[in-house]
């Protein structure tokens, strides 16, 4: 019998590319523990993969959304700078979500989630996904 899966993103990063050397990279998390990495440029994975959090990390990181505030924050931070990479971050708790830009700015809080998001592309153990 075929695992039911939940198409839901709970959370998701992308982070644009920039003139430099920048991670370019859209990752989403599901909840059903679900997770697609679509690696574009300057990462170890270019292409479609997926991986899995259990039950136990996906906890986490809802928690850690919650512990920042990730409501109360600012739909954007920027500042008339040129050459960063943009952080697109998303979180949806089942009652409210919210998209967050960040290109400059953000709270040491905020940014301190985004390192722990993109450390999910080494720690995780990804299967390419084929014909893409």
């Amino acid at each position: 019998m075929a695992q039911k899966t939940d198409s839901t993103v709970l959370f998701s990063q992308q982070k644009t590319a920039c003139y430099g050397y920048c991670p370019t990279y859209e990752l989403k998390v599901f909840k059903d523990g679900r997770v697609e990495l679509h690696g574009e440029a300057n990462v170890d994975l270019i292409g479609l993969y997926t991986s899995r959090l259990n039950e136990l990390e996906l906890t986490y990181f809802r928690q850690e959304f919650e512990k920042i505030g990730f409501f109360e924050l600012k739909d954007r931070y920027d500042k008339d700078v040129s050459d960063l990479s943009t952080t697109y971050i998303y979180f949806n708790n089942g009652s409210q979500s919210k998209k967050i830009m960040d290109y400059y700015g953000a709270p040491a809080t905020l940014k301190r989630l985004e390192k722990e998001l993109e450390g999910l592309l080494k720690k995780l153990e990804w299967k390419a996904v084929k014909d893409q």
